[in-house]
């Protein structure tokens, strides 16, 4: 039976979990398949995230992916 390797959300470790840059990363390494955590916010927005909350201690600010982004 071969052996797949999964990105767990993404590159963990190497690249932020759960994120495109993250998701890139691992397939630039050549994983087999990509797990990512999905969850819905309290307003029904579908949102990439590990944790069910989000808290201070959970979040970290980055610069800006777009433009428009603040």
């Amino acid at each position: 039976m071969p052996v797949e390797n999964h990105g767990h959300r993404g590159a963990r470790g190497l690249r932020p979990e759960n994120t495109l840059p993250g998701f890139a990363h691992a397939l630039d390494l050549g994983v087999d398949a990509i797990e990512l955590d999905v969850g819905l916010s309290a307003d029904g927005v579908v949102v990439l995230n590990h944790d069910q909350t989000l808290s201070p201690t959970n979040l970290t600010d980055t610069e800006p992916v777009h433009p428009n982004d603040p």
